[in-house]
């Protein structure tokens, strides 16, 4: 069904666009094993999804990878941090490439942002990824620890989802 945005601010309707954008994006696992289908009742939530499935850098990041890969979906977390304080979260999506013996070899983040940005600025998607570089830091030495490798092997990417493209931020 189509939400009635009719007396929401502006703020409250981008936290519920990212809240329907996240739910369609934690049901995607691998392209391989389903194409997903548009939301059928959601003209703007269709619009952003196409939007993802036809951007070849998006497509290329939700297809099983040649060798072995774990998958992790809104998983949370909670690990203590070095000053005593404790991260905690939520990964989006977590990509654990593994060795031939299972173990974890390096560890892939993906978050997802549905933030409006001017596509047409050079400098907005380079911006934006700044903005969240201190979220996306934590989310790294949280990863390292919670899979035991060195933070150099997680690498963290954004997923803009309101147009497929996928930032580089670690």
């Amino acid at each position: 069904m189509h939400a009635d945005f009719s007396g929401v601010s502006s703020r409250e309707r981008a936290i519920e666009f990212g809240t329907k954008i996240h739910a369609w994006m934690e049901r995607l696992a691998w392209l391989e094993d389903e194409e997903p289908s548009l939301p059928a009742d959601d003209p703007e939530l269709a619009k952003h999804v196409r939007a993802c499935l036809e951007n070849p850098s998006f497509r290329r990041l939700f297809r099983r990878p040649d060798r072995a890969c774990g998958l992790l979906r809104e998983t949370p977390f909670g690990v203590p941090a070095e000053n005593g304080n404790w991260i905690s979260g939520r990964f989006d999506r977590v990509h654990l490439f593994r060795s031939p013996d299972g173990t974890i070899e390096r560890a892939e983040i993906l978050d997802y942002k549905s933030d409006r940005f001017d596509a047409e600025n050079p400098d907005a998607r380079r911006l934006l990824a700044e903005r969240h570089r201190p979220q996306m830091l934590l989310y790294r030495k949280a990863a390292a620890s919670l899979f035991r490798i060195p933070e150099d092997r997680v690498s963290v990417l954004l997923i803009l989802t309101r147009t497929g493209d996928v930032l580089k931020v670690l």
